[in-house]
């Protein structure tokens, strides 16, 4: 997946972390959101983009 040039070649505008997420970060989040700590979490936006959403 990396190899190809579309997947790994950087945004016009980086993100403020100037890298891309390991695949450990979105399993983070993701397995946070399918476990019973997020049981009272209704309605929220989780951004795993590096504070890109910031810029």
């Amino acid at each position: 997946m990396w190899s190809r040039p579309r997947c790994s070649s950087r945004p016009k505008a980086p993100s403020p972390s100037a890298r891309l997420a390991e695949p450990e970060e979105i399993a983070a989040v993701t397995t946070f959101l399918a476990s019973d700590a997020s049981s009272y979490v209704n309605g929220a936006e989780f951004f795993a983009d590096g504070g890109y959403a910031q810029v």
